[in-house]
């Protein structure tokens, strides 16, 4: 009886596994995909424009910074992600802004959004190993003395 319910909780931990790296995929592509796309729907109709910067999330060394930009021609504020470290309060920038979307915008000359899509990616990959290794359920293995219950049975 003891055997079952191990291979009961075993079942349990493979499916919770699957399910949180289900969830995991999702929130990784969706992160990733939603950097891609901005960038494709700023590369296509993504308009320059002289921004000031009204606020500034400093973040840890190797992390990119949120940075708050007011786009005047298009009227209102975008928050912006950035490798940049020089930023403050005050400087003027050029950005590039969706028009229909002022709050789609990016920093011109930052490139390919790079950090908001590999890393991800590189998340989701170790969610693939991680599920690959603890993710299985083992083949139920014959007792140890069943060649004695079937010699013993026989006799």
């Amino acid at each position: 009886m003891e055997a079952r319910r191990v291979e009961s909780l075993r079942w349990y931990g493979v499916l919770l596994v699957r399910v949180a790296a289900l969830v995991m995929t999702g929130v990784v592509l969706q992160t990733a995909g939603s950097a891609a796309w901005d960038d494709h729907v700023l590369g296509m109709r993504g308009e320059p424009d002289r921004g000031t910067v009204v606020a500034v999330r400093h973040t840890s060394p190797g992390r990119a910074d949120r940075v708050e930009v007011d786009t005047a021609r298009f009227g209102g504020t975008a928050w912006v992600t950035t490798p940049r470290k020089d930023l403050d309060v005050g400087d003027t920038v050029d950005v590039v802004v969706d028009p229909r979307d002022p709050a789609r915008a990016e920093l011109a000359g930052d490139g390919w959004p790079w950090r908001q899509i590999v890393i991800p990616l590189t998340g989701l990959l170790l969610v693939a190993v991680f599920v690959g290794k603890y993710g299985r359920w083992r083949e139920p293995e014959p007792p140890a003395d069943a060649d004695e219950l079937v010699r013993g049975g026989a006799t």
